[in-house]
C-alpha cells in the first residue's frame, strides 16, 4: 500500500525547493572557478558554445580545459550561455600567483567584475551553475525513487541523504561534468531497480517491457557520453539482467534484453569512441588523456596500501571539502562519521539476521546498490593510484543515491518503527 501513495507529496516537494534554494546561494556565493576545476568546464562549454565544434585532443590542447572528457554535458551547457557575450572571459578571474606558489587557498584573483547584477562570463557562469542544479535535482528525485521502490517508508530519508550532503549541493551549483554522469547513473540505478521489483498484482514477476530496455541502454549510453565513469554501468547491467533471466528461467531477457540495452548505448555513444579510434588509436584516447593532466600523473602506481590510506581523505570530501582545500569544522566531520558508523552497523544487522522486509527481488536490488557503490569505489581507487590529487569525495557521487538508499536501510534498522535516528540525521544534516 505504501508504494501506491502520490509519488509527489509535500515533504518531497518542501526538499526539492530546499536543496534548490541551497544550490542558488552556492551559486551566488560561490566565486568565480573556485570550485573544482571549474574554469576548465566553463572553457569547454564556451569553446563549443563558440562552434568550434569537438576539440582535438593534440590540436587544440592549450586552447581547451577539461579537453579529454566526453562532450555530452558541455553541449547540453552550451546553448545555455551562447546568447551571452563571454569576451572577457579570459580576464575575468585570472589564476592567482600566491595559489600556484602553494600560498593561498583561493585560486583566483576576483574584483567587482562578478558583482550582481552579472554580465559577460560571469553571467554565462552562473547560468551553467544553474544547469548543473537542475541535474541535481534529477538525482535527487532518482533517489527517491528507487527508495520507494524498496523503502517506501524511509524514501524521503533517502533523498535527504543526498539533497542535505553539502558537498552535493556545492557541486550541484558549480560547472562540472560530474553533475550529469550522477543525475544519468542515477536514472540507470531507478531503472534497474524497477526491472528488479516490477511484479504483478499476484506477486509473480512481470514480463519486462522490451522499450524499457532500449531505454536503459539510452541512459547507459548518454551516461558513457558524460564520463568514463558512465561505461561501468555494463557491470550491474549484466548482472540484473542475468538474475531476471533467472527469475523468470528464461533466456530471453538476458539475450534479447541484453541486445536491446547493448545495441541502444551502442548506437547512442558509440560514435564517440569510434572518433577516439579514428584520430588516437584507441577508443579512450587514454595515452592523450594522460597526456593532457601533466604532472598530476605519477612517475610509479600507488601500492594499493598507500591508495588506502591517500583515500583516507574521501571520508571527509565525501560530505564537505570546498574550492581548493576549504574543510567544514572538526564537529562536522564527527557527525558524518557517526551517521556512517550508524548506518553501517545497521547494514550489518540486516545482513545478519536478516530481517529487513520486501523478498528476494528488493533483496537482489538492494546488492545491486551495494555493488554499484564498490565499482564506483574501485575504479576511483585505480584512478588515484595513477593521478595525483583525485581522493575527492566527489568522485563518489556517481553512487550517491544507492548510497543515500543503503544509508537509510541501515538507520531504519535501528529504529524501524519511530525512524527516531533517520529523522535526527535529516535535522542535523539540514543544520
Amino acid at each position: 500500500p505504501n508504494t501506491m501513495r502520490p509519488f509527489i507529496n509535500p515533504r518531497l516537494v518542501a526538499l526539492l525547493a530546499l536543496f534548490a534554494a541551497l544550490c542558488a546561494v552556492y551559486n551566488i556565493v560561490t566565486p568565480l572557478f573556485e570550485a573544482p576545476d571549474e574554469r576548465d568546464h566553463v572553457d569547454y562549454a564556451d569553446w563549443l558554445a563558440s562552434g568550434n565544434g569537438l576539440p582535438h585532443l593534440v590540436a587544440d590542447r592549450a586552447a581547451v580545459g577539461e579537453i579529454w572528457q566526453p562532450p555530452l554535458y558541455y553541449a547540453l551547457v552550451a546553448p545555455a550561455i551562447a546568447p551571452i557575450d563571454r569576451a572577457d572571459l579570459e580576464t575575468i578571474a585570472p589564476l592567482s600567483g600566491d595559489w600556484r606558489a602553494g600560498l593561498s587557498r583561493v585560486a583566483h584573483y576576483h574584483t567587482a567584475a562578478e558583482d550582481f547584477p552579472w554580465r559577460g562570463a560571469a553571467l554565462a557562469t552562473h547560468v551553467a551553475r544553474a544547469v548543473s542544479t537542475i541535474l541535481g535535482l534529477i538525482t535527487v528525485l532518482a533517489t527517491y525513487a528507487i527508495g520507494r521502490r524498496l523503502l517506501p517508508r524511509h524514501a524521503l530519508v533517502a533523498a535527504a541523504l543526498v539533497a542535505l550532503n553539502p558537498q552535493f549541493i556545492f557541486m550541484s551549483a558549480a560547472v562540472n561534468n560530474d553533475n550529469l554522469v550522477i543525475a544519468l547513473c542515477s536514472l540507470a540505478l531507478w531503472m534497474l531497480v524497477r526491472l528488479i521489483t516490477d511484479t504483478q498484482p499476484d506477486g509473480r514477476p512481470r514480463n519486462p517491457n522490451w522499450v524499457w530496455y532500449a531505454a536503459l541502454g539510452l541512459v547507459w549510453g548518454l551516461a558513457a557520453l558524460a564520463k568514463l565513469t558512465g561505461l561501468t554501468l555494463g557491470l550491474v547491467i549484466g548482472l540484473t539482467l542475468l538474475y531476471l533471466a533467472w527469475q523468470r528461467r528464461s533466456w530471453r531477457p538476458l539475450l534479447l534484453g541484453g541486445a536491446l540495452t547493448g545495441g541502444t548505448m551502442l548506437l547512442v555513444c558509440g560514435w564517440w569512441f569510434w572518433r577516439n579510434w579514428q584520430l588516437y588509436g584507441d577508443p579512450l584516447a587514454w595515452r592523450e588523456m594522460l597526456a593532457v593532466t601533466g604532472g598530476l600523473v605519477r612517475p610509479a602506481l600507488l601500492s594499493w596500501p598507500e591508495t588506502l590510506r591517500y583515500a583516507i581523505f574521501l571520508r571527509q570530501s565525501y560530505w564537505a571539502a570546498f574550492g581548493y582545500g576549504i574543510l567544514a569544522p572538526d564537529m562536522f566531520y564527527l557527525m558524518t562519521t557517526a551517521i556512517m558508523v550508524l548506518a553501517t552497523v545497521g547494514l550489518a544487522l540486516q545482513a545478519i539476521h536478516g530481517t529487513r522486509r520486501g523478498g528476494t527481488p528488493a533483496r537482489f536490488a538492494m546488492w545491486i546498490l551495494a555493488l554499484w557503490s564498490l565499482t564506483v569505489f574501485f575504479f576511483l581507487l585505480r584512478w588515484m593510484r595513477q593521478i595525483d590529487t583525485t581522493n575527492q569525495g566527489r568522485l563518489l557521487f556517481p553512487a550517491i543515491a544507492a548510497l543515500g538508499v543503503l544509508g537509510a536501510l541501515g538507520l531504519a534498522a535501528l529504529d524501524g518503527r519511530r525512524l527516531l535516528v533517520s529523522r535526527a540525521v535529516v535535522v542535523a544534516l539540514g543544520c
